[in-house]
């Protein structure tokens, strides 16, 4: 079951459900090669989401899954963070005769799951910041006013940066976001009277400025998709166009430059029958833009485009209707941006670095003295001791990946995701 975005308003009850999304209606080229791309997302039985699920592109079978028993997921809530390894998204529950809306998250590094009660009343378009780890949305209150939300998954707490004021005509487009990590800017687009526009929001600590920039181009009257690639510092869109003579879109794609709002270099790449333009990620190591479609044959396709050489993969997929799509960039995103750790943000009793580490880690707190133990991702515990304020842990003995940093000081315990580089 899907559930549109903007019937996801809730109260006490959901009055109505949207099964089964909306289907815009896509010839193609296939290349056999593929990279390997790591994904996750949700399989569906078409009435509920019963697993998530771990494959590589191409691959007609699962690496992982992982059985849920969810009644819907909120249609382009889903964002993977790279940062640390979590998939996150806005999921439906059955919970006491009633629907009740929560937060997923999934670790994907030890496997497991958590579901927390939501802060607003849309949380759309979520994209990370693969530098600090945040998470940024826009989101809306009970009475439809937006603002630009960040969610710190190490507290598990939102904070609203600020309302956006715009016209009361002015709508969203579900998963019509992305996120440029080195700048630390949201851009997403809406929809109004004087046709569509590119909101390009600048953050700068615990506040963000916004302008707003109309599209100039090509006259696209359905939903946009946007992906940023943070190699080539250049956003990506991607659309369908319908024809009403074949019953059938074609999916074009092109570039959107963020200061005139011009998109150019507009290619047609695919005839499809059917496309959940939400069901789409971007592989950030082979500048891969994915989405599934339904091809002319009425067989849903994984479909990878490579915004470098402009080539297109038609790829098989396990049989199963497949949702809310995430490319795994953990990889990705620890090589590019491991200066910087997520755990040096809002930790007011610990303050741990350097996040990566590779020789050695600080710890200063309040107080004296505190005890300490690296556990890792299996549960075993690999190294204790005491420390005193500002003194290191070595963790040269210790190999490359994830571990969980547990510090106690007098009444106060605090447990730290680490990366050993």
């Amino acid at each position: 079951m899907y559930i549109n975005q903007n019937q996801f308003i809730m109260k006490k009850k959901i009055a109505n459900l949207v099964v089964l999304g909306l289907f815009y209606c896509i010839s193609i080229q296939t290349v056999a090669a593929q990279d390997e791309i790591k994904l996750i997302g949700f399989s569906s039985n078409g009435q509920s989401i019963d697993n998530l699920v771990k494959w590589n592109a191409g691959s007609t079978s699962f690496l992982q899954t992982n059985p849920v028993d969810y009644v819907g997921v909120l249609v382009g809530s889903s964002v993977y963070n790279s940062k640390i390894g979590e998939y996150y998204s806005r999921i439906l529950i059955s919970e006491n005769e009633d629907y009740v809306s929560k937060m997923l998250k999934y670790q994907s590094q030890n496997n497991s799951f958590s579901l927390t009660d939501v802060t607003s009343v849309y949380n759309g378009s979520a994209e990370v910041d693969m530098q600090t780890g945040m998470l940024y949305s826009y989101d809306g209150d009970l009475d439809n006013n937006i603002y630009l939300n960040r969610y710190n998954p190490i507290t598990q707490t939102s904070t609203n940066l600020g309302y956006y004021n715009f016209n009361e005509e002015v709508f969203f487009f579900p998963d019509s976001s992305c996120y440029d990590s080195d700048a630390g800017i949201y851009y997403f687009i809406v929809q109004g009277n004087n046709g569509k526009k590119l909101v390009k929001s600048t953050i700068t600590g615990d506040s963000y400025t916004y302008t707003i920039i109309p599209l100039i181009g090509d006259d696209i009257t359905g939903n946009i998709g946007l992906e940023y690639s943070n190699e080539e510092n250049t956003i990506h869109l991607i659309y369908p166009e319908y024809n009403f003579e074949t019953g059938t879109s074609t999916m074009n794609v092109g570039n959107l430059n963020p200061e005139t709002g011009q998109i150019t270099n507009v290619l047609n790449i695919a005839e499809i029958s059917a496309l959940q333009l939400f069901n789409r990620t971007y592989d950030q190591n082979t500048e891969k833009l994915l989405f599934i479609g339904v091809d002319l044959n009425n067989e849903q396709r994984l479909y990878a485009y490579n915004t470098l050489t402009s080539t297109l993969e038609n790829l098989p997929l396990p049989q199963t209707l497949l949702l809310e799509i995430e490319a795994d960039n953990y990889e990705y995103a620890q090589a590019r941006y491991n200066s910087l750790g997520l755990n040096n943000f809002n930790q007011n009793t610990f303050i741990v670095s350097p996040n990566p580490a590779k020789d050695f880690l600080n710890v200063n707190f309040e107080g004296q003295n505190c005890t300490y133990e690296i556990v890792d991702i299996t549960g075993k515990s690999i190294q204790n001791g005491t420390l005193q304020n500002g003194q290191q842990i070595v963790v040269t003995s210790l190999n490359k990946g994830m571990y969980f940093l547990n510090l106690k000081s007098d009444e106060i315990t605090k447990n730290i995701k680490i990366f050993i580089d």
